[in-house]
């Protein structure tokens, strides 16, 4: 897949340009996980519109070369795991339904993963205290849970229904802040917030051919990362 070896593409850039430019002291590495948390339709429960997802993870690789002091670009590779409110999106489709009884729902997470690169500034506040804010463009490649359906109707009907996975990628950007701690000369903690919007388009595979569904994707993310400095 493309997107993959765009993905492998932004990794290299981070490692060869916070090693080659090591020399300036806020260029940086670091490794970062916390909270990504759905806002808007994304975790709403809209049958016909939403995604039903709740809080979840984000994992994320991160670096940057400031060419001055307060300046610099870097880049940054993220992954993003949203369950789904399995109850919540059973009660929907059972609302949506005047046939359908009750059903038992089961559902995989939605899976994102995210890359970009930009700018990134910094700006010292106390001692070894400093303030980040960065602007990324990038991608965002989405996949819909596998999730199966067992309904109990008021005639007859079938057993079990299987609504399989479907992907979309797309151009995404970025805007982050956050605050970064020096323990060292080598060693930092950083805390950053993110914040995520994409319209993605999910093609599904019916009886009557491809059914496009129009899924708005929107998300917080807030991490706690690692900071080697070079």
């Amino acid at each position: 897949m493309h997107f993959k070896s765009f993905i492998f593409s932004i990794f290299v850039l981070i490692f060869i340009s916070v090693t080659a430019f090591s020399q300036e002291r806020n260029s940086f590495f670091s490794v970062g996980s916390g909270v990504s948390i759905p806002v808007g339709t994304y975790s709403g429960t809209d049958y016909e519109e939403s995604c039903f997802t709740t809080t979840g993870i984000n994992l994320n690789l991160e670096g940057a070369w400031y060419f001055l002091p307060y300046l610099g670009i870097g880049a940054q590779v993220g992954y993003n795991l949203h369950p789904v409110d399995a109850r919540a999106l059973g009660y929907a489709r059972v609302q949506n339904d005047p046939f359908l009884i009750d059903v038992f729902t089961r559902s995989e997470p939605y899976q994102l993963i995210t890359a970009g690169i930009g700018p990134y500034a910094s700006w010292n506040i106390w001692k070894d205290l400093s303030f980040h804010g960065k602007v990324l463009a990038g991608m965002i490649f989405g996949k819909t849970p596998y999730q199966v359906f067992e309904p109990e109707y008021f005639l007859e009907g079938p057993r079990y229904e299987v609504k399989t996975s479907a992907q979309d990628y797309g151009f995404i950007v970025i805007p982050g802040i956050g605050f970064q701690y020096n323990v060292s000369p080598c060693i930092g903690l950083k805390i950053d917030s993110e914040f995520y919007y994409r319209e993605m388009i999910y093609g599904f595979n019916t009886g009557n051919g491809i059914r496009n569904d129009y899924r708005t994707t929107s998300f917080i993310n807030t991490s706690l990362g690692l900071v080697v400095i070079l």
